[in-house]
């Protein structure tokens, strides 16, 4: 039997359609048989009539997988070949089942009797006498494989976890010591609902050397009854959780063994291996970005930088599958499940509840009466483990650090090497124009009814490591992924990936929302003044306020580590003009209209005041020109959120007279 045949015989079956040939003698004779022998002639009555309407013309498709729970309906037994129709040939022999062995020496010269056996075609009724498999038992690799440790060891499950293109171990045990020259089976790796070859959701994996896929499989050890197998699996394999059966070839059909549970194991990314696409070649970056469990998460103003810890709890029990949850939830093609551009992609748009029930419910209101202030939150283990126990009800409430924290358990969980940052002086461009448009009404204050973007104190969001094989050599590596819901991507409240070194040199044509990520970081600030002819006149532009400094925490200690030359070059050099130019092709709109220059210049300094205190504020006056100025000021205050939005109290502030001095 050729390989591919075989590969077919093992994999699950699915609908066909009945060629109209196959129809029985006595189904095309019937119409004949009921015509009326006498009466007149019919005529013809105006043109023939429509042919009957059809739902849909050709071959349908079958929709794609979208679960990850294994199949439990895979049969125990699948016959080689067909009900044959008609007589048996004049030179053939019938074959019962108690002849079954002859017939296997004699195959070709067998007519086998399927209308008087098909009733005892029952696995339980039929004798197996090639091998049979007695027990299955998968070799946990931390245990009994130090050396081909898959890491995986502080995952509290209950079933074995692998990780990609690193071998794992199963132990067979047959009724009798297996012959590799008369024997033949494979091990069946199943997932999600009928389970294709084609798909990659059905893979059979086959010990010897002439019979190998992208998933390998050799014999490491025979021992009496007991062969010893191992598997290394395809390093872009599907993630997720796969049922494992034995299936023997017999002479009659394919017959497996039954559905077990506890055979069942999850295969994750493995970034210890250079063929895995989320490869980190840093022993210790693999160390924090992926099997730390603790972390500090940035937040606070530029020259006041506060901290918070955050327990990821990546390895709690049942956070796995509730990362698993979280992709069925969005109805994720299992085929797309081993890419971690997607897997990234489409884990942002659902760590927010904006368009799909979505894990966090976003709340900036200051108000958290029905749900947790998002301060409260530590760690992201009660928030998925609540999600998925609800059957997928938002959790509330959220602000940007819980969902770059609970993204980035999403993503170290599933083996994807991943970090939290912070960006100071976060630009949210609003209309794709690369810069942050504030317009002053006439007494110099922002009109917030005309003013779109923002620029935040700080704003977190998620790093994750991996090739990016669809964009140009160089720009793999770190990537930047938000799940916060700012602006649509693709019709959805998602962000990235977006490669940081293409943002980095304004390479913003790029996939996935490259422009978006470079405006946070390195768009200009422009104030605009409405004339009296009602055309907006720029009066002041800053070119260096905006991605003040982006941290994350160190590696493998609780420092800062300053990653802002990652994403953008010292302001003023010459790369950093090029950068700029590099994005103007792309869509970054400069402001180039003249400004008139200042002839007085104002720095503004206060001390750290705590809430309810009062301060002091010292105003600078310089007076740049030949001439004497004489400035009218007057102090206002906002106070507003983190992201720039003023809160929604008035709070009286009284203001001393203050001294002047030339």
């Amino acid at each position: 039997m050729e390989d591919q045949e075989f590969c077919e015989l093992l994999e699950t079956p699915e609908a066909t359609e009945t060629p109209a040939a196959t129809a029985t003698p006595a189904a095309t004779a019937a119409p004949a048989a009921t015509a009326t022998p006498a009466g007149p002639a019919a005529t013809p009555a105006g043109p023939a009539a429509r042919p009957r309407q059809v739902s849909h013309r050709g071959r349908s498709v079958a929709l794609a997988a979208t679960s990850n729970k294994v199949d439990e309906q895979i049969p125990e037994f699948e016959p080689f070949m067909l009900l044959p129709r008609g007589p048996p040939p004049l030179n053939g022999k019938i074959c019962r089942v108690c002849d079954l062995e002859y017939a296997h020496k004699n195959v070709s010269n067998i007519y086998f009797d399927f209308y008087l056996i098909a009733d005892s075609l029952n696995p339980r009724n039929i004798m197996f006498y090639l091998v049979k498999v007695i027990s299955l038992v998968i070799v946990h690799p931390v245990l009994h494989s130090r050396p081909q440790r898959h890491h995986t060891n502080l995952y509290a499950n209950d079933y074995l976890i692998v990780r990609r293109a690193q071998q794992f171990q199963i132990k067979i045990t047959f009724n009798r010591p297996y012959k590799p020259k008369e024997d033949k089976f494979a091990l069946e790796f199943v997932m999600g609902a009928s389970p294709q070859y084609s798909k990659g959701t059905y893979i059979p994996v086959f010990p010897t050397e002439e019979r190998q896929s992208i998933w390998r499989g050799q014999v490491i050890e025979t021992s009496d009854n007991v062969v010893t197998m191992g598997i290394t699996t395809a390093p872009d394999c599907i993630v997720g959780k796969y049922g494992l059966y034995v299936a023997v070839v017999t002479p009659y059909g394919i017959r497996r063994t039954k559905r077990d549970p506890a055979l069942d194991h999850y295969i994750i990314c493995n970034p210890w291996s250079p063929a895995d696409s989320v490869f980190l070649d840093d022993e210790e970056q693999r160390d924090e970005y992926v099997l730390n469990e603790l972390g500090i998460i940035y937040h606070g103003a530029y020259d006041d930088i506060s901290e918070r810890a955050w327990n990821y709890g990546q390895f709690e029990f049942g956070i796995l599958d509730a990362c698993l949850f979280i992709m069925d939830k969005a109805d994720m093609p299992l085929t797309n499940r081993g890419d971690p551009i997607k897997i990234s992609r489409k884990a942002s748009a659902m760590v927010n509840s904006r368009d799909d029930d979505g894990v966090l419910v976003g709340n900036w209101s200051g108000d958290y009466m029905y749900g947790v202030a998002p301060t409260s939150w530590t760690g992201s283990a009660e928030i998925l483990l609540n999600y998925s126990a609800s059957g997928g009800m938002p959790v509330c409430y959220a602000q940007c650090w819980v969902y770059a924290a609970v993204f980035n358990t999403f993503l170290r969980c599933l083996g994807i090497p991943s970090r939290v940052v912070t960006n100071y002086f976060s630009a949210h461009d609003n209309d794709g124009n690369l810069k942050m448009d504030i317009i002053l009404d006439d007494n110099g204050k922002v009109d917030r009814g005309r003013t779109r973007d923002s620029i935040w104190n700080y704003h977190c969001w998620t790093e994750c490591y991996m090739s990016r094989p669809d964009l140009p050599e160089g720009f793999g590596g770190w990537q930047v992924v938000d799940a916060t819901p700012q602006e649509t991507s693709d019709g959805m409240y998602r962000c990235g990936p977006a490669s940081v070194a293409a943002i980095k040199h304004g390479q913003v044509c790029y996939p996935y929302d490259a422009p978006f990520v470079f405006a946070e970081v390195n768009s200009d600030v422009v104030f605009y003044r409405r004339s009296k002819e009602g055309t907006l006149q720029p009066v002041k532009v800053n070119t260096s306020h905006v991605g003040r400094m982006v941290l994350t925490k160190a590696v493998l200690h609780d420092g800062r580590k300053d990653i802002t030359d990652q994403y953008k070059f010292p302001e003023g050099t010459p790369e950093e003009r090029r950068v700029l130019e590099k994005a103007e092709e792309f869509g970054c709109q400069r402001e180039k209209a003249s400004v008139p220059e200042a002839d007085v210049d104002v720095e503004i300094s206060a001390q750290e005041v705590q809430l309810g205190d009062d301060f002091h504020l010292e105003l600078v006056f310089t007076n740049r020109s030949s001439q004497r100025r004489v400035v009218d000021a007057y102090i206002s205050g906002t106070v507003v959120y983190y992201t720039g939005v003023p809160m929604c109290v008035r709070i009286p502030v009284h203001v001393q007279d203050f001294s002047t001095s030339r």
